[in-house]
C-alpha cells in the first residue's frame, strides 16, 4: 500500500510521518513488525532506506531506517506530503535456515518402511542494540541550554506553521492573555500519549527542567514522564496551570543526555489543544 510522508529534521534522525492512519506515540514495537525496507517515490528524500534498529526511542513506532547512499538515520511517521511504499522483494535481504529431519520406522514382520520428513524453517531478525547512556559530568554551575543548541521533533503538530514544537524552545515566556500563537500543541483530539522532544548538538549533563503551561488553564498538562538517552525515565507532576509561573523540576541526579523527550501521560482537565508554552533545560555542556 502506497501512503504520503512528511520530513521533519531531527539532530541526525530524519523524521518522516507517512499520512493515511493515526499517528504512533510510542516508540515500542514488536519484534519483526518494522519492514525490512523502504522506497521513497518522490520529494528530495527519494531512494531506498533499509531497517537499521527497532525498539528504538528514537522513532515514534520503534523503527529506524538507513538511506542507502547516505547512510543518514530517518524515521517513517504519518501525515505528510511525499509517498513511501514497501521495497520490492528482490531488495529485501531475509536469512532462512532450514533444517530437514527424516525419521524411517520399520518392523521385523512386513516390508513396509515408513518415512516421515519433518522441514523446520527458521528466519533470522536483527534485533538492534540498546542505545548506551551518558555518564553525568559534574555540573555545579548549570546555565540555561540556549535555543541554538536544541532542534525538536514531536508526536504532531496541530500547525506546524503556528504551533510547531520549536515554539516550546524559542526562549519566549511571554505570557499574554490573548495570544497562543507561541505554544506547541499536538494534533491529536486526545493528548495522553503525544511527546515533544528537544534534540541537543552535543551531550549535556541536565541538573533542571522547567515547563510553562498555556496561558488557558484547561489547556495545562498534568502527570509527564522526562525519557533521556539510554532509555533513563523521571516522572513528575505538573501542579502549574497557566503561564504566569514555572513548573520546576529539579532532578535527584544530574543526567547526562543527547535528547530529552516530554511524553503526556494525564492532562488536568479533559478535552482538546491541550499544550506546553515553554521548556528551559538548566545544566553544563561536556
Amino acid at each position: 500500500m502506497v501512503s504520503p510522508f512528511l520530513l521533519l529534521t531531527m539532530l541526525q534522525v530524519f523524521s518522516i510521518p507517512e499520512s493515511s492512519a493515526t499517528s504512533t506515540s510510542t516508540y515500542s514495537t514488536n519484534a519483526g513488525a518494522c519492514p525490512e525496507c523502504k522506497t521513497v517515490i518522490d520529494g528530495p528524500l527519494n531512494g531506498t532506506y533499509g531497517l537499521k534498529w527497532e525498539n528504538n526511542f528514537l522513532c515514534p513506532d520503534g523503527c529506524v531506517y538507513e538511506n542507502d547512499v547516505t547512510a543518514q538515520l530517518f524515521c517513517f511517521e504519518q501525515n505528510g506530503l511525499y509517498y513511501v511504499h514497501s521495497c520490492p522483494k528482490e531488495n529485501m535481504t531475509t536469512t532462512i535456515t532450514s533444517t530437514t529431519t527424516t525419521t524411517t520406522a520399520s518392523t521385523t514382520t512386513t516390508t513396509t518402511t515408513t518415512t516421515t520428513t519433518t522441514t523446520t524453517t527458521t528466519t533470522t531478525t536483527s534485533v538492534a542494540p540498546a542505545v548506551p547512556t551518558i555518564p553525568a559530568k559534574s555540573c555545579v554551575d548549570p546555565k540555561l541550554i540556549i535555543s541554538s543548541m536544541i532542534t525538536c521533533t514531536a508526536s504532531t503538530e496541530l500547525d506546524y506553521r503556528i504551533y510547531p514544537c520549536s515554539t516550546a524552545f524559542d526562549g519566549s515566556s511571554y505570557c499574554p492573555v490573548t495570544d497562543n500563537t507561541r505554544e506547541w500543541y499536538p494534533q491529536a483530539y486526545t493528548s495522553v500519549g503525544q511527546w515533544i522532544q528537544a534534540n541537543f548538538n552535543q551531550a549535556i549533563t541536565i541538573t533542571e527542567v522547567k515547563i510553562m503551561s498555556p496561558f488557558l488553564v484547561e489547556r495545562a498538562f498534568k502527570d509527564i514522564e522526562l525519557v533521556f538517552t539510554g532509555d533513563l525515565r523521571v516522572e513528575k507532576e505538573l501542579t502549574v496551570q497557566g503561564c504566569n509561573s514555572w513548573n520546576t523540576i529539579s532532578l535527584d541526579k544530574p543526567v547526562g543526555t543527547k535528547t530529552m523527550k516530554i511524553k503526556i501521560n494525564s492532562v488536568h482537565k479533559n478535552g482538546k489543544h491541550h499544550g506546553i508554552k515553554e521548556i528551559a533545560i538548566y545544566g553544563c555542556l561536556h
